[in-house]
């Protein structure tokens, strides 16, 4: 389900954009802004959310080993890592080349925080579950690393629906029932299903975790899911 809409998604992004002159130079050739808001939606809509999906339901569903697991998920990170980079990168040049100044709007806020929140968990991630270091520390920082990874993810979300409303009041005409208008609504509905989804794949696989480590004690082992190596 989060997979249907997050490419429903994409396929009204795409439409939406194809009216908004589509990726050409702006006028006085700067960069084009559309670019943007479709690298930022690839990188949390898509790349994260498989990412998250990897890890919390890939051995489950997936067929996936827990070292196959992390590696994707890693990846998934990283190629959304590169794309939040050139998309932020993006913004700023197009706003420097029209004199708008920067970080202005709660929108700019939540990206950013979502932007440095990310990578401040791809470095801990990396150096934590990737460069060997000791199960007690890997196990010490789990908790909190898949904390953050949902908030991490939920900030960008929350970016991308304020996004949509500050795109809309830039382009707000005489006809508000305008396409233009409307596919930032069916965008923010897509993005809040997908995220609803996903919510539900995670929080229902660590509370079959949960529950499998509790009767793990009940009958004097721990061999849930839980206990598996980070």
């Amino acid at each position: 389900a989060a997979r249907a809409c997050y490419v429903c998604f994409l396929a009204v992004l795409m439409a939406w954009i194809s009216k908004l002159n589509w990726f050409r130079y702006e006028s006085g050739g700067v960069v084009s802004f559309n670019w943007h808001p479709l690298l930022l939606s690839v990188a949390f809509l898509v790349l994260m959310a498989e990412a998250l999906i990897a890890y919390a339901v890939g051995e489950k569903t997936g067929g996936l080993t827990h070292a196959d697991a992390k590696t994707l998920h890693a990846g998934l990170h990283l190629a959304a890592g590169v794309l939040i980079l050139v998309g932020l990168t993006i913004i700023f040049v197009n706003h420097d080349q029209k004199g708008i100044p920067p970080l202005y709007s709660l929108h700019s806020w939540l990206g950013l925080s979502a932007a440095v929140l990310f990578l401040g968990q791809f470095l801990v991630g990396a150096y934590v579950y990737l460069l060997k270091a000791p199960r007690t520390l890997k196990q010490a920082v789990l908790p909190f690393h898949k904390y953050a990874g949902v908030v991490t993810f939920v900030l960008g979300v929350a970016a991308i629906l304020t996004g949509l409303m500050e795109k809309q009041g830039f382009i707000k005409g005489a006809d508000v029932y305008a396409p233009t208008m409307l596919m930032p609504n069916a965008l923010a509905i897509l993005a809040v299903l997908e995220t609803t989804f996903i919510g539900f794949e995670i929080v229902n696989r660590y509370t079959e975790a949960s529950l499998a480590d509790a009767m793990g004690l009940l009958q004097g082992t721990s061999s849930g899911p839980s206990s598996a190596a980070p």
